[in-house]
């Protein structure tokens, strides 16, 4: 059985998940399992994720307009093939229902961060 860790989500915060939790996976079946890939995705990929309530796994998000619809919404920023396994990074835009998704407010937040 695989370790479970229960993390309180916080607006911006990032996480990794494996992708036993993604229901909407990205296909690269053309890359063969003996490479690492990588892809980090720009601000304008708008690549999102959510969280409905009760639901166990994170599910693509085509239209922002359905944000509204989601306990917790996400932003993929990195997706990462590992020989067999497939990991998800996460920048969190909205950690429970009572918060909006507010894009101004996430580039400020990213340009606060100095990094070295």
């Amino acid at each position: 059985m695989n370790n479970v860790r229960a993390v309180k989500l916080e607006k911006y915060m990032t996480f990794e998940v494996d992708d036993s939790l993604i229901k909407d996976k990205i296909n690269a079946s053309d890359i063969p399992n003996l490479y690492n890939v990588g892809i980090d995705f720009a601000l304008e990929a708008n690549i999102f994720y959510g969280i409905k309530e009760n639901c166990n796994q994170y599910e693509r998000i085509q239209n922002i307009n359905d944000f509204d619809n989601y306990t917790v919404v996400l932003r993929l920023t990195n997706w990462c093939r590992n020989y067999n396994r497939n990991e998800y990074t996460f920048r969190v835009l909205k950690s429970n229902v009572n918060e909006q998704v507010d894009f101004t407010e996430e580039k400020r937040e990213l340009n606060s961060y100095i990094g070295f």
